[in-house]
């Protein structure tokens, strides 16, 4: 768990930070999410003692950061940002390898370890552990960028607008990948972004800053469904109830197939358990199709998810919108 409490951090006359104070739960995905210059950034490089605070304290699991070595604490501590910064003189295996280089791991331990983090982000060891950051499209580049944060298997990872420089299918794509990791892995993860769907789809938990001061925090249900000000409701929009749907997976809301519709599973469309509901609708009604299958492409289990269902999952969030308003 990361707690801060009371955090101040200034720059000259500017006030980055004002009297922050949040948890961060272990285990899961908090997001720190706002415009730019609201404090976002400046929070994670706290929390890894890139910079320090004038007032407040940030501990880790207890014990205040100041009385841990500033190297102990990175070490325990992934790092992923936006301009994903592989090292280029050094292949994919040595970008990967890095921190276990620097802990001294054996040779044998360094290489199956990036074996078994190519394998986690999807990309074939042979194709890439010998390839060079030159030779990566920007979509396979950060997906490295991902593995050697988690080399070492740090407890805590800190993402600082990690999939902001892709295009949209490869920002779609290392957000699933994300979830699919995050969902076998558990991590303490700190994730700074601007957009809101991000967030939705990603977070756990939602902190809203603006100038520096905590707006609201909470679940994605409560940060759309139950905005704290007008700030917060300004910024999530009019359609929140649309974007909540990027919240929910299509595998939580999928039924048994009907006997009479099993025959038609070979020429429909299907889903992943792992898409979100907005993208099952999307397809809905640009096919104009009231069902729509859905599978788990990993251990072979399918369903059925209606369109009925996502629609009334929409109405309810936006009727308690509109009451707490």
């Amino acid at each position: 768990m990361i707690q801060c409490d009371n955090i101040s951090k200034w720059y000259g006359e500017q006030k980055a930070l004002d009297s922050l104070t949040m948890t961060i739960p272990e285990g899961e995905t908090s997001i720190l999410l706002g415009p730019s210059g609201c404090g976002k950034s400046t929070t994670l490089r706290l929390i890894n003692k890139l910079i320090i605070p004038e007032e407040g304290n940030i501990s880790i699991d207890g014990k205040n950061i100041r009385d841990i070595r500033s190297v102990d604490l990175r070490r325990s501590m992934g790092y992923v940002i936006q301009s994903i910064a592989l090292l280029p003189h050094m292949t994919v295996e040595e970008n990967i390898s890095l921190v276990p280089t620097l802990l001294k791991w054996d040779e044998k331990r360094k290489e199956s370890r990036c074996l078994e983090l190519l394998d986690m982000i999807g990309l074939n060891a042979e194709l890439y552990r010998k390839k060079y950051p030159s030779q990566l499209s920007g979509g396979e580049a950060q997906r490295i960028a991902v593995a050697r944060a988690l080399a070492a298997d740090p407890p805590f990872l800190l993402m600082d607008e990690p999939f902001g420089a892709v295009d949209p299918l490869n920002r779609e794509s290392l957000q699933n990948e994300f979830i699919e990791i995050q969902r076998k892995l558990k991590k303490t993860v700190v994730f700074v972004t601007h957009d809101l769907e991000e967030a939705v789809r990603l977070g756990d938990k939602i902190f809203v800053l603006k100038e520096g001061v905590l707006q609201q925090n909470g679940s994605p249900a409560e940060i759309l469904g139950q905005p704290s000000n007008d700030f917060v409701r300004d910024f999530v929009g009019p359609d929140r109830s649309l974007k909540l749907l990027n919240y929910y997976l299509a595998g939580n809301f999928m039924q048994p197939i009907p006997i009479e519709s099993a025959g038609a599973w070979q020429n429909a469309p299907v889903l992943d358990t792992g898409d979100n509901l907005k993208t099952a609708l999307s397809i809905m009604l640009e096919m104009s199709i009231d069902n729509i299958f859905v599978e788990n492409r990993k251990n072979g289990e399918k369903g059925i998810l209606a369109r009925q269902t996502i629609e009334e999952l929409s109405n309810l969030h936006r009727k308690s919108g509109e009451k707490s308003e």
